[in-house]
């Protein structure tokens, strides 16, 4: 795949588990580099690469749930102008490495959450007014 219009590309759906793919691309202006979509289902239901994000100074890897984006990793990253460098994604289940021109970038594991009980309370002491309140995250 070879991004030539934005830096943006999207790859892959939601119900994919193994798979690779590269893509090359070559920053010609902005401070910012690219983003790969993968395990894209919507705008709103996609993970994402992030490479050379927040003023070419990382790269990050999102999760985006219902809107709601989680960080899953995030790495000291720059990329260079007119430099055609390739980008590779390998998922594997739920595990997902990065490269950049052959060399490991980031590594990290798209984990479910999972809802823990929390157990809470809260009473006032009317002497002094104090509200005391109690929290168990089990």
């Amino acid at each position: 795949m070879k991004m030539q219009l934005g830096r943006k590309a999207v790859v892959g759906d939601t119900n994919w588990t193994n798979y690779s793919f590269r893509a090359k691309a070559t920053k010609k202006k902005g401070i910012r580099g690219f983003i790969l979509y993968f395990g894209h289902l919507d705008e709103a239901n996609c993970t994402m690469w992030e490479v050379g994000s927040f003023t070419n100074t990382e790269s990050m890897i999102h999760a985006m749930s219902s809107g709601t984006r989680s960080c899953l990793t995030q790495n000291l990253l720059s990329i260079e102008l007119d430099v055609e460098d390739e980008l590779e994604v390998r998922v594997e289940g739920r595990k997902i490495r990065t490269f950049l021109d052959g060399e490991l970038v980031s590594e990290t594991e798209h984990l479910v959450p999972v809802i823990e009980p929390l157990y809470y309370s809260a009473s006032v002491e009317e002497a002094s007014g104090d509200v005391i309140v109690k929290v168990v995250n089990a």
